[in-house]
């Protein structure tokens, strides 16, 4: 696993509303299981799909294969990737999502939502 972090610099125009920027770049491993941070992510897939939600035996997951917003979590959340992994995030302050994504934290809370349902031209960002 690879990862590379840019962490936003005090007094940036963005360090208000984003924590840092990622890269995430992985081959070869079945599932990971990630307890709530307290933030919101953008996510961006490179890589093969992937399947997003909670341990086995609650919500069913959802597929990832493009842009996904990662609403602030309470509970763990489980990936489960279909192949290799390349993922670049923005991962924003809960405090200053409304800035970014323009949709109440509460309306984005324990929620996996398509990017292209908050931007109508998300994928096109994506391939940009």
């Amino acid at each position: 696993m690879h990862v590379r972090l840019f962490r936003m610099p005090a007094g940036h125009p963005l360090s208000s509303s984003v924590r840092s920027i990622f890269r995430l770049q992985a081959h070869g491993f079945a599932a990971e299981t990630m307890l709530p941070r307290g933030n919101v992510n953008i996510l961006f897939n490179f890589g093969h799909a992937q399947h997003v939600g909670r341990p086995a035996g609650s919500a069913p997951d959802a597929e990832w294969t493009a842009t996904l917003v990662c609403g602030l979590q309470t509970r763990p959340v489980v990936t489960r990737p279909s192949g290799r992994v390349d993922t670049l995030g923005i991962n924003l302050k809960p405090e200053g999502s409304f800035r970014i994504l323009r949709t109440p934290l509460d309306a984005v809370t324990n929620m996996y939502i398509d990017g292209s349902l908050l931007w109508r031209d998300a994928d096109g960002l994506l391939n940009r």
